[in-house]
């Protein structure tokens, strides 16, 4: 009988030092295992290369870190008296769009001491029975993924452990007396979370995020006697906005499914070069009062290498050593270090930024193609941009940008186009300029264009590829001036075209007047022109083609675009200026016709014609007026009927019908 009432009163004594213990002590650390976290209030735009959001408040393990960052965080709290302890360690490390973060939290942890009241003595033993529950954070793993510069999602495992201990009676029976001693029983439980979360920039000066906390927690299989006193994992939908009302000031809030909520904004201003943020948060815990729980003052100071914090939470309400045992099995513990038994806290961060390769300091957000190549053009595309690029500086100073761009097949090195400088986090348009080799590339094809972003440092900082078409040496972009590339290309072979003719009619021409001479040299090399021509339209093609001068006599004709360049390539290898007549009309299918100096002025003009309309006045470059005569190319009879053909036409559509004053005539010197 005395051997059952001991067993009973064993089992009595421990429920009764778990269930009933008269009070217990709390020894607690810094930070939460959900939204609660010191650095919070911290974070902005001017500080972002440093890693200051803990997993407390970052799921989604978001990171501005380039390449390595190292960072720890001491601090202590206010109970009977201050205790320091070393938080936790960080190591960041950056890879392309991949970010990974390993966090070592030795302070992260909990502890609460019961006693039972009971003491036993004897000769050899004078003891409390006691009991402690301990909870503690380990480790923690996070990693994510960049999909954009606006986008990113990711993931992170915290490891926890759960740590009961429980001293107990052994009654040991003998023939003459009963022994009384103590042991101790320590149960100890693992637990695995895990939460996931994205974050998206909808513009530079508002940000969101949402995470999924605790998504699960590992073995909840704990005996029944120390079950209602386990650590508790809430699963909750979090969810947060950061809106920088200016650079300097910015915004936050996070809210909790739990109806828990944290509110707060920084301002941060340059000192010495460099950037000190202030900040300040609010928080309302569900499971603690008043309903703002306590605040978060903290500062920070920025290097380009280092990042200091200093900070402190302060609760609003009455923080005690001890409380019932009822109160804490009423109120169980749902985050390890901020909940309604924890106290006022002071701590200080360090980060330390390691970059083994230099920082990136303009990015392409987008490259837009402005123009196919037309390798023809040559020169053109030194004044007029083929392509534009939206670029955005990264970095908190201004930067001035060289860009270089490559275009494969047509370029032999690579192209500068004009440095540009953009403001610190600033977005700007970059356009693109090229130069053309000649080439007599005889197929449309299409080849990556490379673009580059180059510092004053000599480094490429980003690289852009995009496909670009390149046309045929025979196509044209439609635009009339643009035809003096085909005028000049084969301008040897026209000159001596011409000079041959010239030298065939010598004897006649030497005998003219001066101000005859030129209009008779005309008349020669046209007619010798037409002689060896005809008139051939080009096929439908998506493009214009216009053939080079010795394509057009090696082919024996052409269409209007393909005589006109010819005769002018003849004309101006001797001399003589020319201009191309551009008639649009409604369809917009131009017709050119050729307008030629005869370097003689309109007293002179009865020389030639005594029609006033075959002909039409304009100032050189001195400012003195000259004669000009058209000529309808296409007119494959004789001068006198293109001339006059030409002559009616510009009349009509140029000066009559008001083409040149409406737009829809335009005169274009070749070479000018």
């Amino acid at each position: 009988m005395r051997k059952v009432c001991i067993r009973l009163y064993r089992i009595f004594q421990i429920k009764y030092l778990i269930f009933t213990g008269l009070f217990f002590l709390i020894h607690s650390n810094l930070f939460s295992q959900s939204s609660f976290n010191f650095l919070t209030p911290l974070q902005n735009e001017q500080n972002s290369k440093f890693n200051l959001s803990g997993f407390e408040n970052n799921p989604a393990n978001r990171s501005g870190i380039k390449d390595w960052e190292f960072s720890l965080i001491y601090g202590g709290e206010f109970q009977n008296r201050y205790t320091g302890n070393l938080y936790s360690i960080s190591i960041v490390k950056s890879v392309n769009k991949h970010n990974f973060k390993f966090r070592y939290t030795p302070g992260h942890k909990k502890d609460f001491i019961f006693s039972s009241g009971i003491s036993l003595i004897n000769e050899e033993l004078n003891s409390v029975l006691r009991s402690s529950i301990g909870y503690e954070e380990n480790f923690g793993f996070g990693y994510s993924y960049n999909f954009s510069q606006k986008l990113s999602a990711g993931f992170n495992l915290r490891h926890f452990n759960q740590k009961f201990v429980t001293d107990n009676l052994i009654t040991t029976f003998t023939d003459s007396t009963t022994l009384v001693s103590t042991e101790t029983i320590t149960e100890t439980y693992g637990n695995l979370t895990g939460s996931i979360g994205a974050d998206y920039s909808v513009n530079k000066n508002l940000k969101v995020n949402l995470s999924y906390i605790n998504l699960f927690s590992g073995d909840d299989s704990l005996s029944d006697e120390i079950k209602d006193y386990r650590l508790r994992f809430e699963k909750l939908i979090q969810a947060g906005v950061n809106f920088n009302f200016m650079r300097n000031f910015s915004t936050h809030f996070i809210y909790q499914s739990n109806s828990s909520f944290e509110f707060g904004s920084n301002f941060s201003f340059s000192i010495f070069g460099n950037d000190l943020s202030i900040g300040i948060s609010a928080f309302h815990d569900k499971y603690q009062t008043p309903y703002i729980a306590g605040i978060l003052p903290a500062i920070n100071y920025s290097t380009g290498i280092f990042s200091f914090s200093l900070g402190a939470v302060k609760y609003f309400s009455e923080r005690k050593n001890s409380y019932s045992s009822n109160y804490f099995e009423e109120n169980p513990v749902y985050d390890i270090m901020n909940n309604r038994f924890s106290n006022d806290k002071i701590f200080a961060g360090v980060n330390f930024a390691l970059n083994t390769f230099p920082e990136q300091k303009v990015k392409f957000i987008d490259v837009q193609i402005l123009q196919n190549i037309f390798p023809s053009l040559t020169d053109f595309y030194i004044d007029n941009p083929f392509a534009k690029a939206k670029v955005i500086n990264l970095s908190d100073k201004p930067v001035t940008v060289k860009p270089l761009s490559k275009i494969e097949d047509l370029n032999h090195n690579e192209i500068q186009s004009p440095v540009i400088s953009i403001a610190p986090k600033d977005t700007a348009e970059v356009l693109f300029y090229t130069v053309v080799n000649q080439n007599d590339n005889s197929k449309m094809k299409i080849v990556q264009a490379e673009f580059y972003l180059q510092t004053l440092s000599g480094k490429n900082d980003d690289n852009f590829k995009m496909p670009v078409l390149i046309n045929d040496k025979n196509s044209w972009n439609g635009i009339v001036k643009d035809l003096k590339y085909f005028v000049e290309r084969d301008i040897n072979f026209s000159s001596e075209f011409a000079k041959r003719n010239i030298s065939e009619n010598k004897t006649g021409l030497d005998v003219l007047p001066g101000n005859l001479k030129r209009f008779e040299t005309i008349k020669i090399l046209f007619n010798e022109f037409i002689n060896k021509l005809s008139y051939v339209s080009d096929p439908r093609a998506s493009v214009d083609k216009v053939q080079f001068p010795s394509e057009t006599f090696n082919l024996k004709g052409g269409d209007c675009d393909d005589l006109s360049v010819a005769f002018a390539s003849v004309l101006e290898s001797v001399g003589i200026e020319t201009a191309f007549v551009d008639f649009q009309n409604d369809s917009t299918i131009n017709h050119v016709n050729l307008l030629i100096n005869l370097e003689i002025t309109p007293a002179e003009a009865n020389l030639i014609t005594g029609n006033d309309k075959k002909f039409f006045v304009r100032k050189n470059s001195a400012g003195k007026d000259e004669l000009w005569i058209p000529l309808e190319i296409t007119s494959l009879t004789n001068f006198e009927t293109a001339w006059e053909i030409a002559a009616d036409k510009f009349q009509n559509e140029a000066i009559d019908n008001l083409g040149l004053a409406k737009g829809k005539v335009h005169i274009v010197d070749v070479f000018y």
